[in-house]
């Protein structure tokens, strides 16, 4: 199996799980290898555009992920072994493929002055839930429902990610991924301070949050 680990292999083997999961998705476990990786960015889910553009899944030439059509399966379809260990792969080797750079790359560069790289798999990005939307996450259904039921279902894996041992710092992408962190419960979120930071000719500030999670996990 090899770094197949059982709870790689059975969280990427579910089928899609809701008509608001994009077709023909696989599971982003990670972006770039979470279980080498010293410092870990945290989203909310993957983007359509991952999978995606305008016309259904990805060509070929330009896929960034291992989709359901590379695998010859179905929506439906559990995976099996084989399977998961190409999408495992894919999602391992996402930033020697074809990165979404035009949403990466701030936070490269943000890590840069810390010494990590998304590149040299120093760095990696999870997401709360693993799975892509369409519509995208803040424009799924109002009631909750569907959003609590991903949160819920992706909830145990994503807090096993974070406990690896190797990932020493966690930095939340974003307000939007800080609300609901702090909504969903898994870790409490206290200002504790701000920062500035440059990218390119702008100048940006931003707040400083430290959360501890219920198992005692701390990010920021």
């Amino acid at each position: 199996m090899g770094d197949l680990y059982p709870e790689i292999l059975e969280r990427i083997s579910r089928p899609i799980p809701s008509p608001y999961v994009v077709s023909g998705s696989t599971p982003v476990i990670s972006f770039g290898d979470f279980t080498k990786a010293r410092v870990a960015t945290l989203g909310i889910n993957p983007s359509s555009g991952e999978f995606n553009n305008k016309k259904g899944l990805l060509p070929p030439p330009d896929k960034r992920l291992v989709d359901r059509h590379s695998l010859g399966a179905a929506n439906g379809d559990f995976l099996n072994e084989p399977q998961a260990q190409e999408t495992w792969s894919g999602c391992k080797s996402y930033f020697q493929n074809n990165p979404y750079w035009s949403w990466f790359r701030d936070l490269e560069d943000i890590m840069k002055p810390i010494g990590t790289s998304y590149e040299n798999s120093s760095a990696c990005h999870l997401d709360l839930v693993q799975w892509a939307t369409q519509p995208v996450w803040g424009r799924l259904p109002k009631d909750q429902t569907v959003v609590n039921k991903l949160i819920e279902d992706d909830r145990e894996f994503f807090l096993w990610q974070l406990a690896h041992p190797n990932i020493g710092l966690r930095l939340l992408n974003g307000r939007s991924v800080c609300d609901e962190v702090s909504r969903s419960g898994l870790f409490k979120l206290q200002n504790v301070g701000g920062f500035s930071y440059q990218v390119g000719s702008k100048t940006h500030k931003s707040q400083l949050l430290r959360g501890v999670g219920s198992n005692g996990q701390m990010t920021l």
